[in-house]
């Protein structure tokens, strides 16, 4: 799990005020344990773990609507 490769991303406005926030609020003694990137990192691994059929939608509203369903489940 050490083996990483830089890929750009694009994110919303309002995704990146939430990471901001999350990274922030990591501080312990001023050092920073968790990053940007391990947020994204664990969210795709946790898609991947459910199992979730990403290529049986259109959009990025249809996925994100089909996920926010499974949260209701």
């Amino acid at each position: 799990m050490t083996d990483l490769i830089k890929k750009g991303v694009y994110l919303r406005p309002e995704q990146v005020d939430i990471l901001a926030k999350l990274v922030y609020e990591s501080r312990k003694k001023g050092k920073r344990y968790i990053s940007e990137s391990l947020i994204i990192r664990a969210a795709l691994e946790m898609l991947i773990a459910s199992n979730f059929d990403i290529l049986a939608y259109q959009s990025e509203g249809d996925i994100v609507g089909a996920i926010k369903g499974l949260e209701k489940s």
